[in-house]
């Protein structure tokens, strides 16, 4: 039988990407900010959640209070880079 997680990870383009002990009523926002905040890099509109079950939420797919949405220990939180596509002649 698997230990039960007690922490959430915020990986990505963040300056400290790590897990934090998990804090019931914590938001998602919440864990970005202690992790020092999305960097001038972070693509804010497609940060998404890896759930502990292994679905993904996004913030695109939840809407405007997707920042305010709270977590379960085990999740990971994904601030993904920008991507600059350069055209080609």
């Amino acid at each position: 039988v698997p230990e039960r997680p007690n922490s959430v990870q915020v990986i990505g383009s963040v300056y400290n990407s790590t897990a934090f002990v998990y804090e019931p009523g914590s938001t998602i926002s919440s864990f970005i900010n202690k992790a020092g905040g999305p960097t001038r890099f972070a693509e804010d509109k497609d940060i998404f959640i890896l759930k502990v079950d292994g679905s993904a939420v996004s913030k695109r797919q939840s809407g405007m209070f997707f920042m305010s949405s709270r977590l379960d220990p085990g999740d990971t939180i994904v601030v993904p880079d920008q991507v600059h596509l350069r055209r080609t002649s």
